[in-house]
């Protein structure tokens, strides 16, 4: 999401947001090119990281996804397939968080696409150049709160086969940039408004 800077009385720099199309239920996710690294192992067997690139639609493709734009085995029992967490910051560092919330590192199943070398449970997606977020309308900067810069605003979704069925909004999607609101808020893109929404979701798709 583009961002229009403006002078202020005191001479610094107010930024607005751009308006752009927010993605929302009943849209199709965007489709860009994100750069992962992929565990190898060399001819020595020492541990190698290489570049991939992988389209962000063949991470949905005939799959159900429950994705949080950053910051739970209930959600597969509910027949997702995949938890997705995707941040606005390149795979070394998105990597480094994943180790220091302790989760288990997926180093042999190939599946083409995040790994080797990301997570079993909870794959983590490194939008470094923010692409995705923004091609999803939810691009902003916190330049007010420790120099953040671009970041994603908060939300979580249900994806099936690449369309979102429904998105959760921290502050009803109202993107703005230096927002007062903390970008660690979390009101309804949490991970139990989400599970709540999935068990009544799928209870009315079964029923009668």
């Amino acid at each position: 999401m583009g961002n229009a800077g403006s002078s202020n009385n005191n001479g610094g720099r107010v930024h607005t947001t751009t308006a752009k199309k927010q993605i929302d239920a009943g849209d199709m996710v965007p489709n860009v090119t994100l750069k992962v690294r992929i565990r190898r192992l060399s001819e020595e067997n020492k541990e190698i990281f290489e570049w991939r690139d992988v389209q962000s639609f063949e991470l949905f493709r005939n799959k159900k996804i429950v994705m949080f734009a950053i910051a739970g085995d209930e959600f597969i029992a509910l027949g997702v397939d995949e938890i997705y967490c995707i941040a606005v910051n390149d795979a070394f560092v998105i990597r480094h968080f994943g180790l220091t919330q302790g989760l288990e590192e997926e180093n042999e199943v190939d599946d083409g696409l995040l790994n080797p070398g990301n997570f079993k449970k909870i794959r983590l997606i490194p939008d470094g150049s923010a692409r995705f977020t923004r091609a999803m309308g939810m691009s902003c900067r916190w330049d007010n709160m420790a120099g953040f810069g671009e970041r994603s605003w908060r939300y979580s979704a249900y994806i099936d086969n690449g369309q979102v069925i429904k998105m959760f909004k921290e502050d009803e999607g109202k993107v703005e940039d230096d927002s007062r609101i903390s970008p660690a808020q979390l009101l309804v893109a949490d991970g139990t408004t989400m599970l709540t929404f999935l068990k009544g979701h799928l209870n009315n798709a079964s029923a009668p």
